[in-house]
């Protein structure tokens, strides 16, 4: 196999700079949605460092953010073939950061991402 169709395989009908810089852009929109969510922290829990710690934030969110990269790419990738719309900077954007904001829903909401199982009550 052919290493160009290969990328076409991984990025679809957009050329593969073009795809690359949508993963760009939409990773600035998942690092903007983790740091909205890591300054309303509650710096008084057990659980959070009272000074912010990037390595605590990672471990703490890594489930939160491996189902985020992955649906950020499934979206980007299929998005163009599913909906029929043309991808632009400002939408890999906007998908990397609401698909996280979504993921962090979920994490809150359920116990479905959480990195370590909340105590029984």
């Amino acid at each position: 196999m052919k290493k160009e169709h290969f990328y076409s395989i991984l990025s679809g009908e957009t050329p593969g700079h073009i795809f690359f810089g949508f993963i760009f852009f939409a990773a600035i929109g998942i690092a903007l949605s983790l740091s909205l969510h890591a300054n309303s922290r509650d710096v008084n829990s057990t659980r959070t460092p009272v000074k912010f710690d990037f390595w605590f934030l990672i471990r703490d969110n890594a489930k939160r953010l491996l189902a985020t990269v992955l649906t950020v790419y499934i979206a980007l990738r299929f998005t163009p073939e599913i909906f029929n719309v043309t991808l632009t900077n400002f939408w890999a954007f906007t998908i990397g950061m609401g698909l996280d904001k979504l993921t962090e829903v979920i994490k809150l909401k359920t116990s479905f991402l959480d990195v370590k199982p909340k105590p029984e009550e």
